[in-house]
């Protein structure tokens, strides 16, 4: 049986720089505004010639068809403007509109300190790696405006296709850039429910017979902002240690491979033998094992790999052992 190909979610071509380069500062100012961005980018790529989702919304959603976003219109009579804005600034005068208004959020560590993993990266030098996570919701609220109640409405029904259960079909739920950048990986994940206020007008200008119509889309986002980090862990106070310890048999057999036993040693160090020709060590992991090669006795030592004056001062502990047949 083919394995069931996993969904491809929607991906975002690269957002305002300066947004990423402080979210790789943990900047929560940014994470409003990234959000924003990426709602403008998912909603272009339905209604703009090109779009990912464009296809699907010729099909379920031809009311949208002719749409020009965010751009002067040609004066073709088939062209119809629309701006879709995060901001008031990016906003003109012309209708209709699309406006996203976020309305705050409360921030909540994910996990103690909001650290999500750690690990220890295996290298001599003590390095280590942590996830540092902020995970918030965000209550949307997007502004539908324009001159008609027809044109307000098939704003509303863009929503439904856009907010709604159709992202089953086209698989979009989640907001997520190329690739990370700067180390940052976030994601903004959409929700399968939302809700659309009633439709009220106000006069234009004043003019009884010119209206503006408006409805809302309010929905809650989840936004996820990841951000990965290494460091050394170089603390100021250490326990005492006991005095170095090594454990291994004086004989062992050829061809039996044994592990070292090491006790209260400093990092870094290496474990080898004096005769590659009797006998080898190598390091797994934490582990150093001995291989024996041929009969004969070679030296096992263990020695630090800090820098010193004189090589013999870094050995820590030397042991005589001796491979025989069997």
């Amino acid at each position: 049986m083919a394995e069931r190909p996993s969904p491809k979610f929607f991906r975002l071509s690269p957002l305002d720089q300066t947004s990423l380069t402080a979210m790789a500062n943990r900047d929560h100012t940014q994470y409003l505004k990234t959000i924003k961005l990426a709602l403008v980018q998912y909603m272009k790529a339905y209604l703009m010639p090109g779009g990912q989702f464009r296809k699907f919304a010729d099909n379920l959603a031809s009311y949208t068809i002719g749409y020009t976003i965010n751009e002067e219109l040609s004066g073709d009579p088939n062209e119809r403007g629309l701006q879709i804005a995060a901001y008031y600034d990016d906003m003109r005068e012309q209708l209709p509109q699309i406006f996203i208004q976020d309305n705050g959020y409360e921030y909540k560590s994910d996990s103690l300190g909001s650290l999500a993993a750690g690990w220890n990266m295996l290298t001599r030098d003590g390095h280590q790696a942590i996830r540092v996570l902020d995970a918030i919701e965000v209550p949307i609220d997007i502004h539908l405006v324009a001159l008609s109640i027809q044109e307000v409405e098939d704003l509303i029904s863009f929503m439904h296709i856009a907010f709604g259960q159709s992202q089953r079909l086209t698989v979009n739920y989640y907001l997520e850039p190329e690739s990370p950048q700067q180390g940052v990986y976030w994601v903004v994940r959409l929700p399968l429910q939302h809700s659309i206020s009633a439709k009220t007008h106000t006069p234009l200008h004043g003019s009884a017979r010119q209206q503006i119509w408006q409805a809302t889309c309010s929905l809650t986002v989840n936004f996820e902002n990841s951000v990965f980090l290494q460091y050394r862990s170089q603390p100021q106070y250490t326990s005492k240690r006991g005095d170095p310890g090594l454990t291994f048999p004086s004989t062992i057999p050829l061809g039996q491979e044994r592990a070292v036993s090491l006790l209260n040693y400093p990092e870094p160090i290496t474990v080898y033998s004096d005769d590659n020709r009797i006998a080898v060590v190598q390091q797994s992991r934490r582990e150093w094992i001995v291989y024996p090669r041929r009969v004969g006795t070679f030296n096992l030592i263990v020695k630090s790999t800090k820098p010193t004056q004189s090589s013999n001062a870094n050995i820590l502990l030397q042991q005589s052992v001796e491979v025989r047949a069997r």
